[in-house]
Order: C-alpha cells, then sequence, then structure tokens
C-alpha cells in the first residue's frame, strides 16, 4: 500500500511541509512518484519515517539522525551518551526552577499581601547569580539561601536601606549608629562567609563590579566602601577590651589600613589547600603561613605581647568571633603550619651558628 504525502502527514503528525523538507535534504525519500508527479511512501518509506522521529525524540538533529540510520561514523554509545548527559542538565534545571518556585512561594505567596516587586527583583538577582557563577557555585549558593531565614532577604534590602540612609545623612563611619549597622551586617553574612570563603569573596566582586546587581538589591560601592570603615572601626572598638590604651593606639592607624578582604582571600586560599588534604609542612601551605604572619605584623604590629592578646582575643570574644573566617579547624591547621615554620627557622639559626 502507498501513501501521498498528505496521508503519511496526517498518520505521523507531521506536516507536510516537514516531509517536503525531509526529502529536500535526503533524509527520507519517497520509494515512488504516481503519474502526476505527487511522492508516494510504501511501508519501509513508513518505517524509516518512524525511526527519524524516535531519534529526534532522544533529542538528536536531523543530520545526526540521518547519518546514524546511513552508518555514517555513528557511535550510538556515545550518542546515546550526549543524551543522558542533555537529560541530566535539563533535570538540574528544571530542579532548580522549582525549588527557586517553592521559594518564591514561600516567601511571597504566604504573605499577607505579596509583592511584585520583590518576586521580580529575586527573579533579576537568580538571572545574574545564573550569568555569572558557575552550576557548582550556583547550587552552593542555593544551598546557602535554604539553609538561611525566610525573611533574610528583606533584612538585607532594609538594612541596606537604613545604611544609605546614614550616608545621606553624613554619618561618619566611626559613629556608634554606624558600627552598629556594620555589626549587623556582619551577623547576616557570618553564616555564608562560614561556609564558603571562596563564594563569599566571588559574590562580593560580584557586587561591587555588577550595576545591574546593585541596582536590583540596592548596593553600591558607597555602600561596601562605609561598611568597611564602620566594620573596622567595630572590631577595633572591641580590641580596646584586651589591650592597653597604649597598644590600641599604636596599631590602630596600622589596623584601618588593610581591609578584612585580605583576611578572607588568605582564608580562602589555606582552606582549599586544608581541603586537599595538604599536610601543614607542604610548600604551599608554608607560603600561606609566612603571607599569614606578613599580614598579621602589617595589621597589629611586632610587639610578642600585643600578638598574644590579639590571638587570644579573636579566639574568645564572641563579638570578634563574628564575621571572622577562621574556624576552628581552619585555625588549628594554621597553627599546625605555622608550629613548623618557626620550627624550620629556628633549626636554620642554629645551622648558621654552628
Amino acid at each position: 500500500m502507498l501513501l501521498k504525502i498528505g496521508q503519511l502527514a496526517k498518520q505521523t503528525g507531521l506536516t507536510v511541509r516537514t516531509l517536503h523538507h525531509y526529502d529536500a535534504i535526503g533524509l527520507l525519500r519517497p520509494s515512488g512518484r504516481a503519474e502526476n508527479g505527487y511522492r508516494q511512501y510504501n511501508r519501509n518509506d513508513v518505517a524509516r519515517l518512524h525511526q527519524i522521529q524516535a531519534l529526534r525524540r532522544l533529542g538528536l538533529s536531523l543530520e545526526e539522525a540521518g547519518a546514524l540510520l546511513a552508518g555514517e561514523n555513528a557511535d550510538i554509545g556515545a550518542i546515546v551518551a550526549q543524551q543522558i548527559a542533555q537529560l541530566n542538565s535539563q533535570i538540574e534545571n528544571a530542579t532548580l526552577l522549582r525549588d527557586r518556585l517553592q521559594r518564591l512561594q514561600e516567601d511571597f505567596v504566604t504573605a499577607a499581601e505579596p509583592d511584585l516587586q520583590e518576586w521580580l527583583t529575586t527573579l533579576e538577582l537568580m538571572a545574574i547569580f545564573d550569568k555569572h557563577l558557575t552550576p557548582e557555585e550556583t547550587a552552593r549558593w542555593r544551598t546557602h539561601a535554604q539553609a538561611s531565614r525566610a525573611d533574610e532577604g528583606r533584612a538585607w534590602k532594609a538594612l541596606a536601606e537604613h545604611i544609605h540612609g546614614l550616608i545621606r545623612a553624613k554619618v561618619p563611619p566611626e559613629s556608634e549608629q554606624a558600627q552598629d549597622s556594620a555589626r549587623r551586617w556582619m551577623a547576616l553574612v557570618d553564616p555564608h562567609l562560614k561556609r564558603s570563603p571562596q563564594l563569599m569573596l566571588k559574590m562580593d566582586a560580584l557586587y561591587r563590579d555588577q550595576p545591574d546587581l546593585q541596582a536590583a538589591a540596592g548596593m553600591d560601592h558607597l555602600l561596601f566602601e562605609y561598611v568597611g570603615e564602620a566594620a573596622a572601626h567595630y572590631r577595633l572598638a572591641l580590641y580596646a577590651r584586651h589591650l592597653t590604651p597604649a597598644q590600641l593606639e599604636g596599631m590602630h592607624e596600622r589596623f584601618l589600613r588593610h581591609p578584612n578582604g585580605l583576611w578572607v582571600a588568605l582564608c580562602r586560599d589555606l582552606g582549599a589547600l586544608m581541603d586537599t588534604g595538604a599536610a601543614p609542612a607542604d610548600s604551599a601551605v608554608q607560603a600561606l603561613c609566612l603571607r599569614w604572619r606578613q599580614l598579621f605584623a602589617e595589621c597589629y604590629g611586632s610587639d610578642p605581647e600585643v600578638k598574644a592578646r590579639i590571638l587570644h582575643a579573636q579566639a574568645n570574644d564572641p563579638q570578634l568571633v563574628l564575621g571572622s573566617v577562621w574556624d576552628t579547624p581552619l585555625r588549628a591547621y594554621l597553627d599546625a603550619g605555622l608550629a613548623h615554620l618557626e620550627a624550620q627557622e629556628a633549626s636554620a639559626r642554629e645551622t648558621s651558628h654552628v
């Protein structure tokens, strides 16, 4: 039995135009022609068309389907592996979209008066993160967000608006108001920072460099600089409880010249080595220990008593721990590296005196 092109199109759910295209590219040519020139398809043609449709449902292009059916460089295993990878990607994207919708539903739909602007801002932020973060970083950030309070986004927005108000009112960063705002800022940052310093550094860079992100989140360079200065004054005031006035005066200007980002970057690099299992005596770890010692001296000076007091304060004052990247395992790893460095230096000094 031979089928005309219209009959075949109706049977398979395709359009006549599609079948014409298949004929033109050599993918499915009718086996016969009627006297009037109309295409006629036999049983084998219909079977081939069903094979083409099956391959298209797997996601193959027309070119790939044609090559596979012709047996031309057709690696079936590779094709199947490619389709599995594509499906995994689609599943991951669908899961991400579902999670986002669930979070939006939890955050806004249950509210008495859902705010359309907050919906749009959240969606805009998600689009920006997707553009600049790797899939792994996006997944990690999503995990962070899920572990946070549902109203954290609104807390960030309210705090950013409050700080902009301080800036407009020309309230100095060293004021109590500014320092309290910095403390609240660090309290919001702290959980994310401790989970992943590397991701937080990248997020910080994004917020500083992307105007669209700044506009959507209400944060800009001016805000970040102001918070950084206020946070430095806040931490300096905390150190005043652990140092003498003379010791504090000696490190005051030096401390304010070194932003916390330098410590976060050092923590990120050291943590990455710790995660790989590098020993404290490893040359890369030792290089970071030297960097830590130099940065510490630049921030706090070289007085041994001041150093001892600062380290004790950082380990025991809960307010100084807030916003700090040095959790217990990383601090122990650093201490082991510093101990090895000091032992090597002591041995070198002994050798030089022999």
